[in-house]
């Protein structure tokens, strides 16, 4: 596997939740004054032991400026979207069951009205998105806003700050080509294309809640459903729009033919006027759209692509902060992507918590930052963040030097901490499983090659890496005997000692800490 696989489809690790374990006091006024702070006690105890103890805890989810951040809620929380069918059952029950808790108290109906009235409801106003209809430039942040005032409310109501709402990427979807046969249809994922839903996440939802007024969808069994736009048309945007409002334009456009398409039971082309009102997703409840939670798992394949235009543009000028005819509470939503350690945000892209703990115009929050959250999407066929050891490790929490070697060697190539050099001195592991990063990343790379040619050439850039690895692995040989940790990891790393694993700064608070590397 390639540096470039292991930086875009490395196991990034994400710290775990908890929180400090506080005293009660009770009796005088101030009789707990002289207990110290967690940090407090962490520099004692590093002072008394000699050895470093690892960040503080994490905030718990409180829907705060400190929500779910590292360092005692003034670091970055890391946000890992990922595809919706790449999560496990329980993964996807934790997401289902905290939305629907949030249907149930009512609180849902809230992301429905918002929609409408950025979209015009009060259409007089200059400042809705209605109103400026000759640039469309608002579209990407709005709805990226949206989505993480969902997800904060989501990871509140279910007490875990590792839980993120899932993109469908309906463009390389098992069934793309006749996306009814989806399986995203089933009773355990968005339930019925057909009528009022009855299964699935928002099975029996209203809207208005307690309304009376099914959720209903208006797909067509007898037609064939086709989303307009493949993996190859949609790469074409983000290599043919180097511009921020050229690119978005094309990419609502595409939105677009989803949104009132597949559930009206045509791809959008030549569908009939009438059939709007058919489908909470399109309009039938105006501009409620996200009435239907599949509004959100749509909606955030589209701010992936955003995310991967973001990627593809960071060394050419990345336009996405000049987001000229955006209110001032959307520009800081539009922000570029980091390449190396910037802000604490490796590969990805800072956005606050929430729109309610952003700072813009008069509004600003004690304690809340524009910069909170590294927010980074996971490719489609991508592990989870800490996959590469998870096997073995479980849930434990580990600091650096209660970690094995291989675990040391993992996070040190995931966090990027290994020279050329250093990885080459790596000896391999005659194992076939590893082999599945390779054709992962020839997939990955093909899918987003526009013609044949391109196709080709992928393939060929893999196949010379692959060579390279080749003649490495002839030269330090192969693993005798291999642990199960280096079966796993596809690198021999028990008698391996690079100077890459003995960095110094594996507790910065702004970065992925070594004690929050395992969990």
């Amino acid at each position: 596997m390639t540096k470039f696989t292991k930086v875009l489809l490395a196991a990034v690790h994400g710290y775990a939740v908890h929180s400090a374990v506080g005293t009660e006091c009770s009796g005088a006024e101030g009789a707990c004054e002289s207990e110290p702070s967690s940090v407090e006690s962490s520099a004692m105890l590093q002072v008394q032991t000699g050895r470093k103890t690892g960040p503080p805890p994490r905030h718990p989810p409180d829907m705060s400026a400190k929500h779910c951040r590292s360092n005692n809620g003034v670091g970055k929380q890391r946000r890992f979207r990922r595809e919706i069918f790449d999560l496990d059952t329980d993964q996807w029950l934790k997401v289902k069951l905290a939305w629907q808790k949030l249907q149930r108290q009512g609180r849902y109906d809230a992301y429905s009205v918002d929609h409408g009235k950025h979209y015009g409801i009060n259409a007089g106003d200059p400042n809705d998105h209605a109103a400026r209809r000759t640039s469309q430039g608002g579209f990407l942040p709005y709805h990226r806003a949206l989505a993480a005032e969902l997800e904060t409310e989501l990871q509140n109501v279910s007490g875990d700050c590792d839980l993120t709402i899932p993109y469908w990427n309906w463009a390389e979807d098992e069934s793309a080509n006749d996306l009814k046969n989806s399986k995203m249809w089933n009773g355990k994922y968005g339930g019925n294309y057909d009528g009022c839903v009855t299964t699935g996440l928002p099975r029996g939802w209203e809207y208005p809640a307690n309304s009376g007024n099914c959720l209903k969808r208006a797909g067509d069994k007898n037609t064939h459903w086709d989303a307009g736009s493949d993996i190859v048309d949609l790469q074409s945007i983000i290599e043919d729009n180097s511009q921020y409002i050229d690119f978005c334009a094309a990419i609502e456009g595409a939105h677009n033919v989803v949104h009132c398409g597949m559930t009206n039971g045509d791809h959008g082309l030549g569908r009939n006027a009438q059939d709007d009102d058919k489908s909470n997703f399109c309009n039938a409840v105006g501009k409620a759209s996200p009435s239907d939670p599949l509004f959100f798992l749509h909606h955030l394949f589209i701010d992936s692509l955003w995310f991967r235009w973001q990627d593809y543009n960071k060394n050419k000028g990345d336009k996405s902060a000049e987001c000229a005819d955006c209110r001032e509470e959307l520009q800081i939503w539009a922000t570029k992507f980091n390449v190396g350690k910037e802000g604490g945000c490796r590969h990805g892209v800072l956005t606050p918590i929430s729109r309610s703990t952003a700072i813009f115009g008069d509004q600003n929050v004690q304690g809340a930052s524009n910069s909170a959250v590294c927010l980074r999407y996971l490719p489609k066929g991508a592990p989870a963040p800490g996959a590469r050891l998870s096997a073995l490790q479980g849930k434990k929490r580990q600091k650096r030097d209660d970690m094995s070697k291989c675990q040391r060697l993992a996070w040190a190539i995931d966090n990027d901490r290994c020279s050329p050099e250093e990885l080459d001195k790596i000896p391999c592991v005659d194992n076939p499983a590893c082999q599945k990063d390779v054709e992962r990343e020839i997939l990955d790379c093909q899918g987003f090659a526009a013609t044949a040619a391109d196709k080709k050439a992928c393939r060929l850039r893999v196949e010379a890496l692959v060579g390279k690895k080749a003649t490495r692995c002839e030269k330090n040989g192969f693993v005798e005997n291999p642990t199960d940790e280096e079966l796993h990891m596809c690198e021999g790393c028990a008698n391996v000692d690079l100077d890459c694993m003995n960095v110094e700064d594996d507790y910065s608070a702004d970065d992925d800490g070594m004690a929050d590397a395992v969990e």
